[in-house]
């Protein structure tokens, strides 16, 4: 504690209270421009204004040069191209939003004389970070609490026809990277409902760009096409890590759609009750193989086909899941929970129970696929025909635990009682909070759900379960699915 208060103290004075970045006493990295990455007992007291930093409020206050909360632009995007101006490689600038609401009135992608109000849209920078939430009086970095909306509703309100097709528009040519940077903001209210590209990605569309996005919520977007909440195509590979995408739809895709060679990485995410009226009403994958870790694919639908979590398609569509709770998602034809079509996912510690599907394969349907499951649960999905999982050319199983009659590798389990702590008056395992980013299920310890460490081979334990608490291993033993019986949650 006192290295700590050492380092705080020398910063401090070092730097007159104008912060800029030292080191984070509490350890767990570097801070923002002012504070710490975590808000806690060594929140970093800062004295506006900053250097690096770009101020926005709904309306212009004072000069309205965006050197302070008293002189804040009065339009985002006005001063997300002053901090572009301004910054450069290794001299990332910030942009602060306050909280309220607040609609695009420019084309900042665009050339030309504009016609079409639907075109507006918001666009992000490369070396630029914005920052949503701020009450305007905050003594740190530390935006707690407060909400700031960018949404599409330009027209009359609450009336979607004339929103705009995009909240976020970077088609080709915008190249963001990953030092683009979009946090604590509530993106909604698209409707990409033109013609191509605006059929697309009604809250953030992406062509060959790949920005990071955190602690965001995606939601109450349309498209036409594709990807409701975000559209990633052309090598898209953003970053997005505590978000909640739910409640979008689209025709494929209703949550995400990843399309030609863009493979998000997606981290500590809520992706729920979004729609596809046709496939992948979570998440669509289109030649692209995804990275999803510690997430809750939950209450998403596909009304007409298949995929009601996830749908993968084509060959190299094989995307990598891990500690993630695949639960209530319905397909009214096939897979339930993921649909593998000319595709081989790595499922690892997953837990897969409570999907439905009219069909076949409640919780996983693979045709012309096979699926890899390692330490997972798959158990308690609904189907009139193979409700776990159908089909797969050569499925490789190991140390996992499917519902089944004991045949092809599957386990008699009369009761789901044996696995989950938490059951509903159907039958079903409850997502319930037991720490961690998402809601996830509570899974018993028991000879069921237990794995011998001695015998695994061919594959790696997590580290953490989908919480971010680490794994035990005592006596050789870990346990399969996304939570870790033995390590407790509030």
């Amino acid at each position: 504690m006192k290295k700590e208060l050492l380092i705080l103290l020398i910063c401090l004075i070092s730097l007159g209270l104008a912060f800029t970045g030292c080191p984070n006493p509490s350890g767990s990295g570097t801070t923002n421009p002012g504070g710490n990455t975590d808000p806690g007992e060594n929140e970093i007291i800062y004295a506006e204004p900053l250097t690096d930093v770009f101020y926005v409020r709904p309306s212009t206050q004072g000069t309205g040069d965006g050197s302070s909360w008293t002189n804040a632009f009065g339009d985002l995007q006005d001063a997300i191209e002053e901090a572009y101006a301004a910054a450069s490689s290794g001299n990332q600038k910030y942009v602060f939003i306050l909280e309220g609401t607040y609609t695009p009135s420019g084309y900042p992608n665009l050339t030309g004389e504009q016609t079409d109000t639907r075109l507006k849209h918001f666009s992000l920078r490369n070396n630029v970070t914005v920052i949503g939430g701020f009450k305007g009086d905050e003594k740190n970095m530390i935006p707690v609490g407060n909400v700031t909306i960018l949404s599409g509703d330009i027209g009359v309100r609450d009336d979607e026809t004339d929103n705009t097709y995009h909240v976020f528009y970077h088609p080709n040519g915008t190249g963001l990277t990953g030092d683009t940077k979009l946090e604590n903001v509530t993106i909604t209210g698209g409707n990409a409902n033109g013609s191509s590209p605006h059929i697309y990605g009604g809250g953030i569309y992406n062509y060959d760009s790949s920005p990071t996005i955190t602690d965001c919520t995606i939601s109450g977007s349309t498209a036409t096409t594709g990807g409701g909440g975000i559209f990633n195509n052309n090598n898209s590979n953003p970053a997005i890590t505590n978000c909640t995408i739910s409640n979008n739809n689209s025709s494929v895709g209703g949550g995400i759609f990843n399309n030609n060679g863009s493979s998000p990485t997606i981290i500590n995410c809520t992706i729920s009750n979004n729609n596809a009226s046709s496939y992948g009403g979570g998440i669509y994958n289109y030649d692209n193989s995804p990275v999803i870790t510690n997430c809750t694919i939950s209450g998403n639908t596909a009304t007409d086909q298949g995929g009601g979590g996830i749908y993968n398609y084509n060959s190299r569509s094989s995307p990598t899941i891990t500690n993630c709770t695949i639960t209530g998602n319905t397909a009214t034809a096939q897979g339930g929970g993921i649909f593998n079509n000319y595709s081989n996912p790595v499922i690892t510690n997953c837990t897969i129970s409570g999907n439905t599907a009219t069909a076949q394969g409640g919780g996983i349907y693979n045709d012309n696929s096979s699926h890899i499951l390692f330490g997972s649960i798959l158990a308690g999905n609904i189907a009139p025909n193979d409700p776990e999982f159908y089909g797969g050319f050569n499925n490789k199983i190991e140390d996992s635990l499917i519902k089944g009659d004991g045949s092809n590798g599957t386990t008699v389990i009369t009761n789901l009682n044996l696995l989950f702590a938490d059951i509903d008056n159907e039958g079903k395992a409850v997502l319930k909070n037991y720490g961690g980013p998402t809601l996830t299920l509570k899974i018993k310890q028991n000879s069921y759900t237990e794995i011998d460490l001695t015998g695994v081979s061919g594959w790696t334990v997590p580290g953490a379960d989908q919480r971010g608490f680490t794994r035990s291993t005592a006596d050789d033993k870990a346990y399969k699915g996304s939570v870790d019986p033995r390590v407790k949650g509030p």
